[in-house]
């Protein structure tokens, strides 16, 4: 090999071995603070106008927090049956495979409750605790609601954290085909997302951090009854003294006019 030939392919090589791995980086949704919604299973437009949102499929998916709960909704087609389901990653730690933290929460249109946690890298069905849901048919699609609990996640109003998370709508019914999933993150030729948590997309609660937004009226309400209160107790302070000085002078009167 030439000399000049033999230094471009070791340029070339050098230059592939230095050029960095850039990392995926996740589809973010964030957990608004928003109103509580009634779980009933109808997804109110005035009820989530207030939340995040995401689509994937004809499937739209509603997501929001007041401070106690995390509050998810979805809209998809109607399908004879089907079920709407939400993948959380507890810690945010991507793994390839699953792992203690991977909780899959299931809302059927029959209105079965499903939960799963990961126990060796697979999917195993527990009794329901710590949320519930709902679901119902309405205006040409199927609906459902979550309420997830803040114990269920270690969620500490006040402090920022981080979930993977995923979102997916089941069909058991033809068409489409028996067993097709939808799925909001998806990576191309991956087979099964719903078990490899480094494909799921991002939660959190940044900028809320997951407490109740204080509006700028209620802040100024409260800087107002502040204000007026501290105003009161000056006024009563001050007026306390004023009647201590009162009775010193006309105690002091009185000794002078006895005198």
């Amino acid at each position: 090999m030439k000399k000049k030939t033999f230094e471009i392919v070791l340029l070339l090589c050098f230059s592939i071995s230095v050029i960095p791995v850039i990392a995926q980086i996740p589809s973010t949704i964030t957990a608004k603070s928003g109103s509580t919604p009634i779980i009933d299973g109808i997804v109110g437009d005035n009820e989530w106008s207030d939340a995040s949102s995401v689509s994937f499929n004809v499937t739209q998916v509603f997501l929001k927090q007041d401070g106690k709960n995390l509050y998810i909704a979805f809209k998809a087609p109607i399908y004879p049956l089907s079920v709407m389901s939400v993948y959380i990653d507890a810690n945010d730690d991507r793994g390839l495979l699953l792992q203690s933290d991977d909780i899959a929460l299931g809302v059927a249109n029959n209105n079965t409750l499903s939960e799963c946690h990961a126990v060796n890298n697979a999917w195993t069905p527990t009794g329901v605790s710590g949320w519930t849901g709902k679901s119902q048919t309405a205006l040409n699609t199927i609906q459902a609601e979550f309420n997830i609990t803040y114990a269920m996640l270690n969620i500490v109003a006040g402090n920022d954290k981080n979930f993977g998370i995923n979102f997916a709508y089941h069909t058991s019914s033809n068409p489409p085909t028996p067993g097709t999933v939808f799925y909001w993150m998806n990576t191309a030729g991956l087979a099964h997302p719903e078990d490899n948590p480094s494909a799921w997309g991002l939660l959190n609660s940044s900028g809320y951090n997951w407490i109740p937004e204080f509006s700028s009226l209620l802040v100024l309400l409260s800087l107002t009854t502040s204000t007026l209160f501290l105003t009161i107790a000056c006024r009563h302070s001050h007026g306390k003294k004023r009647s201590v000085t009162r009775k010193k002078a006309k105690t002091i009167n009185k000794l002078r006019g006895g005198f």
